[in-house]
């Protein structure tokens, strides 16, 4: 897969995917993407949904249950997929919770797949924040362009992917 490739090429290409965990056999595939995801979806039947309204986000959520399917590999892999934080750009604000939204969509029921809400623990106001306090501090987590997390903000994602996969 190519870096930021939006979900609707990376839907496309799924078969470098199903390539990719046959060959690899990861026992766990962690997904962090979708803040570039806000292009227009084509469904099978050619119905074309833009972002972000019902019919977007159950279009989403097929491909992102496509892909969660795929790393799963009939429950012999796990899947932690990380919801986005909402950003700092109000013009992206929209398209991050339309984009969470489908993942959980997409996550229901799927006994391999978990589903690590860093939406929640980065954004816990439900609005952008630059820093969260974290351990008793305050932590400075996104980087300067307001989508991205720095260094610190990644080690706590990290370690929470490392508590949802068993380690510490």
């Amino acid at each position: 897969m190519r870096p930021r490739a939006s979900a609707a090429r990376r839907h496309r290409d799924l078969g470098a995917e199903h390539d990719d965990a046959r060959r690899l056999r990861p026992s766990a595939t962690v997904i962090s993407i979708g803040a570039n995801d806000a292009g227009p979806t084509t469904t099978a039947a050619g119905a074309e949904h833009v972002c972000c309204g019902e019919a977007w986000i159950a279009e989403y959520a097929q491909r992102v249950q496509a892909m969660m399917r795929t790393y799963a590999r009939a429950g012999r892999g796990r899947v932690v997929w990380l919801t986005l934080p909402i950003p700092r750009d109000p013009r992206r604000v929209e398209i991050f919770p339309a984009v969470n939204r489908a993942v959980l969509l997409a996550a229901g029921g799927k006994p391999a797949v978990r589903i690590l809400r860093i939406d929640q623990l980065f954004s816990p106001s439900g609005a952008y924040q630059e820093t969260i306090s974290h351990r008793g501090r305050v932590i400075d987590v996104r980087e300067p362009d307001g989508i991205h997390l720095n260094v610190s903000g990644s080690a706590i994602a990290a370690r929470a992917v490392a508590q949802v996969l068993g380690g510490r």
